[in-house]
C-alpha cells in the first residue's frame, strides 16, 4: 500500500487488495536470493489512472493475455509459475 501511495499516487485500502504470488529476485554474492518480489490484485470499481513519482515515466494497461515480453526476470518467472491463472476477467 505504501509503494502504491509513493509510486503511483493511489490510495487504497488492505481489503481491495488480493496476493497473487511472491518470488525471489536476484541473488547475492553467496547466491542467496537478495529480495522477494510480492504481486497483488487491486480491485478497483472504474478505472484508475496512477499519478507516477519521477521513478516512472509511464504505465499502460494490459490484458492478460496480451501481455509484453520484457517483463523483469522475477515478474516473468511469476507469471509462467501461473501469477494470473486465479485473476478472473
Amino acid at each position: 500500500m505504501r509503494e502504491l501511495a509513493e509510486e503511483a499516487g493511489l490510495r487504497v485500502k488492505p481489503k481491495h487488495l488480493s496476493k497473487l504470488s511472491c518470488v525471489a529476485g536476484g541473488k547475492n554474492h553467496k547466491n542467496l536470493a537478495e529480495r522477494e518480489l510480492h504481486y497483488y490484485l487491486l480491485t478497483v470499481a472504474r478505472e484508475v489512472v496512477p499519478k507516477l513519482n519521477r521513478e516512472h515515466s509511464c504505465y499502460r494497461w494490459f490484458k492478460r493475455n496480451h501481455l509484453p515480453a520484457n517483463f523483469n526476470l522475477p515478474t516473468t518467472v511469476a507469471i509462467k509459475q501461473g501469477l494470473l491463472k486465479s485473476v478472473k476477467s
